[in-house]
Formats: structure tokens, sequence, C-alpha cells
């Protein structure tokens, strides 16, 4: 479970530390994105590989592929992303998304690089940090913060969040922290493909969630 706010000043920098520029695409629902099931002459030894549109293959874990393929029937999100730090490749990865269930494959650069091309557009450029934030001042108990600081048609959006195990969970909110973003509104990327750049800080801005106590 993750909790999101949109970042009301800078205090943040005081913490920065070294961050990862990421390019984070969506395939688009149109594409098609199915696996095949392969057998190798001979044997029963069955291989299941992952197909997008005719641009990308490649094999997924046996074990995964019942799971993945009900994901997909399910018009699952499918998004490909790019990270590196201070120019340098960290990793290329596929994500799919469906509700609580997602699954993550490390893919080539090249490969990434031709599945940005048929991505819904605007492919999204950000860096992200993290923090580490105490839960008290008394206490050396730590949540990890995270920071997200989009640039392009977004340049002037800045996002934090901090995964938590369940909504009663002791929250310490830092002063760089501002409106909580609703969870209507939390899958901030799927958002920012559909509102206008120049609304979607305003969009979110009035999606804000109830307020969240601290005890």
């Amino acid at each position: 479970m993750e909790k999101r706010f949109l970042v009301k000043n800078k205090n943040w920098k005081s913490y920065l530390a070294a961050g990862e520029d990421i390019r984070e695409g969506t395939i688009p629902t149109e594409v098609n994105v199915f696996i095949t099931e392969h057998t190798t002459l001979g044997s029963d030894y069955k291989r299941y590989l992952l197909n997008i549109d005719g641009v990308f293959n490649q094999g997924i874990p046996n074990e995964e592929w019942e799971e993945l393929q009900k994901a997909l029937n399910n018009k699952a999100r499918v998004k490909v992303k790019v990270i590196s730090i201070s120019g340098n490749l960290v990793k290329a990865e596929l994500n799919v998304i469906k509700g609580t269930s997602s699954f993550s494959y490390l893919i080539l650069e090249e490969d990434a690089e031709k599945l940005l091309k048929i991505c819904t557009e605007p492919v999204l450029t950000y860096s992200k940090y993290e923090f580490g934030v105490k839960k008290q001042y008394w206490t050396d108990d730590y949540q990890i913060w995270w920071i997200k600081e989009y640039s392009g048609p977004y340049t002037g959006l800045v996002l934090t969040g901090v995964e938590i195990k369940n909504p009663s969970e002791e929250l310490t909110i830092p002063d760089w922290a501002g409106s909580e973003i609703a969870q209507d509104q939390n899958d901030i990327e799927t958002d920012m493909l559909l509102i206008k750049p120049s609304k979607i800080q305003q969009v979110l801005a009035n999606s804000k969630a109830p307020a969240y106590k601290v005890d």
C-alpha cells in the first residue's frame, strides 16, 4: 500500500542523494500483448514467451505464465522503464500490473527503446530520489520516502510517497509533503496520459484525500 502527496516546497533537496533518471512509457491497450507456448522437439519441455506486437518477445518463468495470462486477459497495464544514473544505464525493465498483482522482467536496452517508440505519448521522464525519514524523532526507526521530480511536459510537478503496511500504520509526514492524493488518483502515471500537462497539478490538488490522522 502506498500513500502519495503533492510536494509543497523544496526542503527535500537538503536530503539530496544521487537520484535515478527514468523514462517510463505505457503500452497502448490496442497493442497486441500475448503469451506463446513452445515445446522442444522430441521432449515434453515447454517454454513460454511474452510477445508485444511483433516488436518484442522474451521468455518468462514457467510458473508465472498462467497468472500473467490472467492479468493480460483482464486488461493489465504494460509499462516499460529505462533507469540511468549520471547517464549510465542501470537497467531496463518491463512491468505488467493488474490491481495488486505485478510482474517485472529485466529486458535489453535496445528492446526497451523499441517499446518506448510504440508507447502512448508522452513518455514520462523524471528523476527519483529516496530518503529515510524517522517515524518519530526519538527513535531510530525509519520509513523510506521517495520523490519524483518530473521533466518534459510535466516540468514543475513533484510528487512524494511512502509504502505502508496498513492504513493504521504510524506515519510521520515530512515538511515537504503537501496535499495527499486520493486513492482514485493514485495511479499518477496513467492519469498523466489522460490529462493535459497544464491541468494535471490542478486536478491532483482538487482530488485531496481525507486528512490522514497521525497518532
